[in-house]
């Protein structure tokens, strides 16, 4: 057991932007610890630091290594140093000196182009369509598959796909309800903000489902131009410090970055999945699957269902609906 006395060094190997600013001159206080990852507190932002290889988010920095070094520091334990060097409490020092920095500020995907991974496949626009028609078809046979029913997917399954499926509980239930709000309110600008503001803070967890969803949307309407306008209406409903207080204080660090486009590479892979056709969606989505107790699942189902706004949006293609159990 290592003692609380005992000064550790771990190697902070990669983070983002916004962490290496941070590290410039870190000063706060540790917000709260959980077994991988902790976070840091200062004043205005929340810093991870997770345990594992290239966990690579806004705001986040990760070290080496599986096990994770929670036990070396404690909620409110001092954070301070210089570059390259964080000092967390009397237990813990992260040396930068090599740390290499991912992820762009910005994170857009205007008229199908992807940043980081290449220009999607050149075609037609009907082809282009389809791709992603074919993308959301094989998420929905994924959540079929593995019959995954919890958060967001329910509703996904149910409410966007027209699955029968068991009735759900009160809670789940209401949340369906905020969720359907938003959806058929997307040709009318103000009442889609209106419904977005309605589930920031609602669910369970440390990033409640309604905003892991909201994160999800996010993602998807600000890949295509066609529906640039709609994802303007949301972000605007949504970033007022008022509405962002009813959350958690992690999960409003969340939604702050991707009220500004930013993304972590887990579901910017995800995304360009779907927009290629989801060949490698069962590979991609057991991943994200392990993304908290659903907080994975809820934004994978926010992004679907924003995509199928996406493709509502195009006009080279018929027959498609983002939801058809209800009209």
């Amino acid at each position: 057991m290592i003692r609380r006395d005992a000064v550790c060094r771990a190697a902070l190997r990669v983070c983002d932007p916004h962490f290496r600013a941070f590290v410039e001159n870190p000063r706060g206080r540790v917000h709260s610890v959980y077994e991988r990852a902790f976070n840091l507190w200062d004043g205005s932002d929340l810093y991870a630091v997770v345990a594992g290889a290239c966990y690579a988010a806004p705001y986040t920095g990760n070290t080496d290594g599986d096990g994770f070094l929670g036990q070396l520091v404690r909620v409110g334990d001092a954070v301070e140093g210089r570059f390259p060097v964080i000092r967390i409490g009397s237990g813990l020092v992260l040396d930068c000196s090599r740390v290499r920095v991912t992820g762009e500020r910005q994170w857009t995907q205007r008229e199908w182009g992807t940043d980081g991974g290449g220009e999607l496949p050149a075609g037609s626009a009907q082809e282009r369509a389809q791709n992603l028609a074919s993308g959301i078809s094989r998420y929905r046979q994924y959540l079929q598959n593995q019959d995954i029913r919890k958060g967001c997917a329910y509703f996904f399954r149910r409410d966007c796909s027209g699955e029968v499926l068991p009735g759900p509980g009160i809670l789940q239930e209401e949340m369906n309800r905020r969720l359907w709000a938003l959806l058929r309110s997307a040709g009318e600008p103000e009442r889609f903000a209106a419904a977005g503001r309605k589930l920031v803070g609602a669910g369970m967890g440390l990033t409640p489902a309604g905003d892991d969803f909201l994160c999800g949307m996010l993602a998807a309407l600000n890949c295509c131009e066609s529906t640039a306008s709609l994802r303007a209406a949301l972000a605007g409903g949504l970033n007022r410090p008022e509405i962002l207080a009813a959350t958690t204080a992690v999960s409003r660090q969340m939604l702050k970055a991707y009220l500004n486009g930013e993304n972590s590479l887990l579901n910017r892979r995800l995304a360009a999945c779907f927009l290629t056709g989801g060949r490698e969606m069962e590979e991609i989505m057991k991943l994200v699957e392990g993304i908290g107790h659903s907080s994975g699942i809820d934004f994978s189902a926010g992004l679907a269902a924003g995509f199928c706004l996406v493709l509502n949006r195009i006009k080279t293609i018929t027959g498609v609906t983002a939801c058809t159990r209800k009209q």
